[in-house]
């Protein structure tokens, strides 16, 4: 889905930004329920994310080709499987992203640090 998010945006990379704007868009997914909990406003977090979004490069003449995913993206979905192995389940689900958001350091983590998320 995150690939898809980037697709629409006629991006050819896919970000941590694609992934957290899809996690909160999921109503029926952990993510959304936490934010809500937490008195996070959802909507604005999702125009932050758009915003964000929109600053990244575009393919340009449209995508030809493959989709590739940001170092970023990379080490978030490794921290995820350490979150996964630490809390000892069988499958990295939406919690382990999250926590893994928050863990790297990038720009979306950082935002929901800044927002109250933690």
């Amino acid at each position: 889905m995150a690939q898809e998010k980037a697709l629409s945006y006629n991006q050819q990379q896919v970000d941590v930004l694609h992934l957290l704007v899809v996690l909160i868009g999921q109503n029926d997914s952990v993510v959304p329920v936490v934010f809500r909990k937490m008195e996070i406003n959802i909507e604005e977090l999702s125009i932050w994310l758009t915003g964000e979004i929109e600053k990244l490069p575009k393919a340009p003449g449209g995508i030809i080709g493959q989709i590739f995913v940001s170092q970023m993206l990379v080490e978030v979905l490794d921290q995820a499987e350490k979150e996964m192995r630490i809390i000892k389940d069988e499958f990295i689900s939406t919690e382990h992203l999250l926590l893994a958001i928050l863990a790297v350091g990038n720009t979306a983590g950082k935002e929901l640090e800044r927002r109250g998320v933690s």
